[in-house]
């Protein structure tokens, strides 16, 4: 769950997308977390929610280094990679937030609400299913892992979607068996 904290620190500087892809991952790297005193003020609404879009898609890509495999792919196929889950990880994540804290709407990390277009389908969906199925953390961190390691995202090499494609049945493999302990033999209903 380090990255929670990553996400949560307000100290965390990000920076240009390119700096951010090819620097040592902040989890691992003590001095990119720098503490600020706040965030920055905005103009207008506008500006303030492209901040806050920009930032999480810099904590998906600290997340997406946190993986030896995605470590191991071409530039280009990281590009390719994060541009196909970078928003379905934010969701997820927001999601598993609000659901560990009983809430019904979606956030960024400083706390604003997420308006989703009436044509995205409901965050409440996503939460109310976590809830029916007793979402731990573990469960989390693993379809976290495999929603970033998608062999099938349009653009990947050959060589990438063979790393990606070992690893998410890897990941498959320990969601499985971690269900299994979780739920024997009656499964999640």
């Amino acid at each position: 769950m380090k990255m929670h904290g990553l996400r949560k620190s307000r100290g965390y500087k990000g920076g240009a997308l390119l700096d951010i892809l090819t620097r040592p991952p902040a989890i691992e790297n003590k001095e990119t977390l720098m503490e600020i005193s706040d965030s920055p003020i905005f103009i207008n609404d506008c500006a303030r929610t492209e901040f806050w879009l920009n930032y999480e898609l810099s904590i998906s890509i600290e997340y997406a280094k946190s993986h030896a495999v995605f470590r191991k792919l071409t530039f280009c196929d990281k590009c390719v990679l994060l541009e196909d889950t970078h928003t379905a990880l934010f969701v997820f994540t927001s999601a598993y937030e609000s659901y560990c804290n009983e809430s019904k709407e979606l956030h960024y990390s400083n706390g604003d609400k997420i308006v989703v277009g009436g044509d995205t389908g409901s965050p409440n969906d996503l939460i109310e299913m976590m809830a029916r199925c007793s979402l731990d953390s573990v469960t989390f961190a693993l379809s976290k892992a495999l929603i970033l390691l998608n062999p099938d995202t349009c653009g990947i090499s050959a060589e990438g979607n063979k790393f990606l494609e070992q690893e998410r049945v890897r990941y498959t493999r320990l969601l499985a068996s971690h269900t299994f302990e979780r739920f024997g033999d009656r499964g999640i209903a």
